[in-house]
């Protein structure tokens, strides 16, 4: 039997009695575009937008000790008891995590009354994020950061006091009268403060 387990905010499926039966695949995203017609003109326009779509997958899972109602009611709550996005950690990708909602699963087909066999549909976002962005980096009055991959949308905090500007991608924000902690958010592409 193999042992393909993984990570779902920080806590191993093996907790649970929870494994995988072959790895989980994310599929290639697909790039977003607008398709138009315009009247009298051979084909379509199609217009690039700087996004990909979401991704989706199914998980074939097994959960050992099928047959203890406690254990299954554990396991359960435990995978989709929690609303929204999770953190989703492979071993086969020790260096990146994915962020992915889990949309249905567990009708379990119990097997020789121990193991229950079942899948789970995933959706995820097209992009992976490396793990080494959830260490803060800090900088004192300037430094640059660079993202090889794609670009980067960090969620900066502010601490200090007095003006000053900061510059992610080719867009400057403005900081005036800087007193309290600030985040911007790149992402969301919002400020605030707590």
């Amino acid at each position: 039997m193999h042992d393909l387990h993984f990570y779902l905010d920080g806590e191993c499926s093996k907790e649970y009695g929870i494994q995988l039966q072959e790895p989980i695949v994310f599929p290639k995203p697909s790039r977003r575009y607008e398709t138009i017609d315009i009247a009298g003109r051979n084909g379509s326009l199609h217009i690039t937008q700087d996004a990909f779509e979401s991704v989706s997958t199914t998980a074939k899972m097994f959960i050992i000790g099928a047959n203890n109602p406690e254990r299954v009611a554990m396991a359960t709550q435990w995978l989709l008891g929690k609303r929204g996005a999770r953190r989703l950690e492979l071993p086969e990708e020790p260096e990146v995590c994915h962020t992915v909602h889990i949309l249905d699963g567990y009708d379990a087909e119990n097997r020789i009354n121990l193991i229950g066999v079942f899948n789970v549909s995933l959706t995820a976002a097209p992009e992976c994020r490396l793990k080494s962005g959830d260490v803060p980096i800090i900088f004192k009055n300037g430094g640059k950061i660079r993202n090889p991959y794609m670009p980067a949308k960090p969620l900066i905090e502010v601490t200090g006091s007095g003006d000053g500007t900061v510059s992610v991608g080719g867009t400057t924000v403005s900081i005036l009268k800087q007193t309290e902690k600030l985040f911007i958010d790149c992402d969301l592409q919002i400020a605030y403060n707590i």
